[in-house]
């Protein structure tokens, strides 16, 4: 991984949902739950906006892969501090926190005009070209060998 270029990656963002349901969805069906359904769907829509959260960071870094480096993985994910999900006016911020030569770990918040909604690390990890192989490849490989 280009150390350099990934120790200045960072976004700041608005971020009014993408297609299909999210976190506005959640939070309006929380409305009409029962007490213990609302915190599940409070749940799914924090996980949905973790995974929002991280896939920017995955964004990020695509541009700054060795040639021998084919994919990054999520490692560690600690959620800090979630609130209620509001509709939609979130501001995505991330920015890196600390490097390693096979992993980055960010720091992101999401928040509204209010307060802060989330806030986490995440740790992403390089990935080595041979270790990303799928079974269908392997299999090509071996019959290529026999």
């Amino acid at each position: 991984m280009n150390l350099q270029q990934a120790s200045e990656s960072f976004f700041d963002e608005p971020y009014s949902g993408g297609s299909g349901p999210g976190p506005a969805v959640a939070h309006a069906t929380c409305v009409r739950q029962t007490a213990e359904g609302a915190r599940a769907v409070g749940s799914l829509a924090t996980r949905y906006l973790v995974a929002v959260l991280a896939q920017r960071c995955h964004d990020e870094l695509a541009d700054c892969l060795e040639p021998h480096e084919r994919a990054l993985e999520t490692g560690a994910i600690h959620v800090e501090r979630s609130g209620a999900v509001p509709g939609p006016g979130l501001r995505l911020t991330g920015w890196v926190e600390q490097l390693a030569d096979d992993a980055v770990t960010w720091r992101v918040r999401a928040r509204d005009e209010h307060d802060r909604v989330c806030e986490a690390t995440i740790e992403l990890r390089t990935v080595a070209a041979r270790a990303t192989a799928t079974v269908g490849e392997a299999g090509q490989r071996q019959r290529r060998a026999a």
